[in-house]
């Protein structure tokens, strides 16, 4: 996420706006596209914040004084989910660094969330309401589709060539045999598994560790009693370690990267992976 104190330049129109209200004059650049404008509530709270959407970013506004407060990329924001039990709220999870993660924290901790680990990623919580269920799960899904088209095009750009298309990402803990922590992240595309070392706040990939054929990969193994722990084997390749163990932020992003896996193996071999769900998963 990137603070600033001016305008940026350029015109925009802000067609079609989500919710009808009237458009600030602030500018941006000539090169992104404007999708939509709007203003939320904040939960628990009277007063509402402004935001507008382009292609690239979004940037919460200051309506009086017709400034930008701040931005984000759509690189740098984890997840959008419903809230838990308010229908019309959604929640921004946003990549932050360690150092505002403890700031934050110290006087909001219900604000921020980290994975299980100690090289865990740490994130920082924004919470919007809507004014309708409808309009909450519109902006979810206009939020979903911006993200994974900058991971796409991130991606495909850097590690992904040609012919194979990005598929999903997850960034993740991967655990050695001497219990070394380190972070990655797991990219999938058609034809293969690659696993990443991502510089910066996780947002822009630095080198390939390692990338293996999903018909070399042998064995997913999911953990019982630690509910967000999984490993990969694959066929061993000369100077290339073929296991690993991975440790994700909850349960649900350990099912949905599992389930990903299958899909891509299956679509691969036509034959479903070798899934084993153990006790423990052994170094």
């Amino acid at each position: 996420m990137e603070d600033s104190s001016s305008p940026s330049t350029g015109p925009t129109n802000c067609d079609p706006p989500f919710d009808p209200i009237e458009c600030p004059k602030v500018s941006i650049p000539l090169d992104e596209q404007s999708i939509a404008h709007t203003s939320f509530k904040k939960p628990r709270s009277d007063s509402r914040v402004f935001f507008i959407v382009t292609n690239k970013y979004f940037r919460k506004i200051d309506f009086s004084r017709k400034m930008v407060l701040w931005r984000a990329d759509y690189r740098d924001i984890h997840r959008v989910d419903p809230h838990e039990s308010n229908p019309l709220v959604f929640c921004i999870m946003l990549r932050i660094s360690p150092s505002l993660f403890k700031s934050i924290r110290r006087k909001k901790p219900e604000a921020v969330s980290s994975g299980p680990t100690k090289a865990s990623c740490f994130f920082r919580i924004r919470s919007y309401q809507c004014k309708s269920e409808l309009d909450r799960d519109m902006w979810i899904i206009l939020f979903l589709r911006l993200m994974r088209e900058a991971w796409q095009a991130h991606f495909e750009s850097t590690c992904i060539p040609e012919p194979a298309i990005y598929q999903y990402h997850i960034p993740l803990t991967k655990v050695n045999r001497h219990r070394k922590e380190q972070v990655r992240v797991l990219v999938l595309s058609t034809e293969r598994v690659l696993l990443v070392q991502m510089r910066g706040n996780n947002t822009e990939m630095r080198t390939v560790k390692a990338a293996f054929d999903y018909r070399d990969l042998v064995l997913l193994q999911t953990s019982r009693t630690q509910p967000t722990l999984f490993s990969l084997k694959f066929q061993a390749t000369r100077n290339i370690k073929s296991s690993f163990r991975f440790f994700v932020r909850t349960c649900e992003e350990r099912r949905t990267i599992c389930a990903e896996i299958n899909r891509l193996y299956y679509t691969a071999t036509k034959e479903w992976l070798n899934w084993e769900d153990v006790h423990e998963i052994p170094f």
